[in-house]
């Protein structure tokens, strides 16, 4: 096979190295099972780093999902149970299997339908953003169940802060559109239109839009030169 996958025929080996060395090629073997073998012409080290190039890609693509522990006791306050929840659906959304551990102490033991109902309130609570993965099971001190994400979670997730930032941006753009309308226009009725354009967005985003309103309005001012300065060009 020759560098572009025509095929060249049956030849001598000998001839096929020189055909491969007049074009500053490798002859590379690439059935050696078949019957005559199977060579082809080409660049072997661009083939190799291509394949390199590829296979990273590739594995950064991937997504290696881990498990992730939430441990509750089964006397938890609102406080912490809410705080765990709200990390067991940050494990979720980055792609995390979410195991919980529910423990028990004491006279707890002879109550497992107390743990029971623990578990099935997780699961209503993260049924939003999750599947079962392991059934409840009860072993010893403990009752572990494991969770998975919702299929599309993650994809879901990406879209969601892409049109976020998306937001963002348009709303850095208002804010400078507004603060060069006010500069231009000092009434009354130019600033309450800045203020209503900029009512919804936040200060960290409305500073930075600022701050190029005010370098843009700085460089127009360095351009302009002012009629008393034009007057002493002429006299001299």
């Amino acid at each position: 096979m020759g560098p572009d996958n025509s095929q060249l025929g049956i030849m001598d080996t000998r001839d096929a190295q020189a055909l491969a060395e007049e074009q500053n090629l490798d002859l590379v073997e690439v059935a050696p099972t078949a019957r005559p073998p199977v060579c082809r012409i080409m660049d072997y080290g661009k083939y190799k780093f291509d394949q390199a190039k590829k296979s990273r890609e590739a594995k950064a693509k991937q997504h290696r999902v881990k498990v992730k522990e939430v441990k509750m006791k089964l006397k938890i306050s609102q406080h912490d149970h809410d705080f765990k929840i709200r990390h067991a659906i940050q494990f979720l959304k980055e792609g995390n299997k979410v195991k919980f551990r529910i423990i028990f102490r004491g006279r707890e033991l002879s109550r497992p339908e107390r743990g029971r109902q623990l578990i099935d309130q997780i699961i209503e609570e993260l049924k939003e953003y999750s599947v079962i993965d392991s059934r409840p099971n009860h072993a010893g001190r403990e009752m572990v169940m494991v969770l998975a994400p919702k299929p599309g979670l993650r994809e879901k997730v990406k879209a969601e802060a892409k049109k976020a930032r998306e937001q963002a941006a348009a709303a850095a753009e208002r804010v400078v559109e507004a603060a060069d309308e006010t500069a231009s226009d000092g009434s009354a009725e130019a600033k309450a239109s800045a203020a209503k354009s900029t009512a919804r967005v936040p200060k960290s985003i409305m500073a930075v839009g600022l701050d190029r309103a005010r370098q843009q309005r700085d460089q127009d001012k360095e351009e302009v030169v002012s009629p008393d300065a034009e007057k002493k060009d002429e006299d001299s």
